[in-house]
């Protein structure tokens, strides 16, 4: 064998990113059969090109996949995103389905809906207190207490409002 043609032919052994580069499958694939003893690794922690094939078409239940024709590394990056997005897409319109997640706006409006009820409440608290703290002349301690009282109700209603809406 000449030494042009024991460059082009596929090594032996080789690391498991070059494994996954030559037959075009995403790291994650090869890391994924390394964990499921689909891939033979020498004790230099390479990967044995044949034998690991061997393995992989004995393994699996589609054929197909261990032959997969090479795409270019753009091409191959393309496919793992896509994947990852429609995986996400899938992850999200399962959260949302099960009232674990809101949608952007749906929190705007809550928001914006529990500041209206908050501003509103806080613009009516001189009027309705005025007459009632100077019923109490100089009773510091009862003037408080009504202050207090109020401003938590006005938290009550802002939280309540705020809760209906989250999951």
């Amino acid at each position: 064998m000449s030494d042009s043609a024991a460059t082009t032919d596929a090594p032996a052994a080789c690391t498991q990113a070059e494994f996954a580069r030559r037959h075009g499958w995403s790291k994650s694939y090869v890391t994924a059969l390394k964990h499921a003893g689909r891939l033979v690794v020498d004790s230099a922690g390479l990967v044995d090109v044949a034998a690991s094939l061997e393995r992989i078409q004995a393994t699996t239940q589609r054929v197909a996949q261990a032959s997969e024709p090479a795409l270019p590394p753009p091409l191959r990056a393309h496919r793992d995103r896509k994947e990852f997005y429609d995986a996400e897409n899938a992850r999200i319109d399962l959260e949302e389905r099960l009232g674990k997640l809101l949608r952007a706006d749906q929190v705007l409006d809550a928001v914006s809906d529990a500041a209206a009820l908050f501003a509103g409440q806080l613009d009516v608290l001189p009027d309705r207190l005025a007459p009632q703290i100077a019923s109490m002349a100089a009773d510091e301690g009862r003037i408080r207490a009504v202050l207090a009282d109020a401003i938590d109700s006005v938290r009550r209603d802002m939280v309540a409002r705020l809760k209906a809406v989250m999951p």
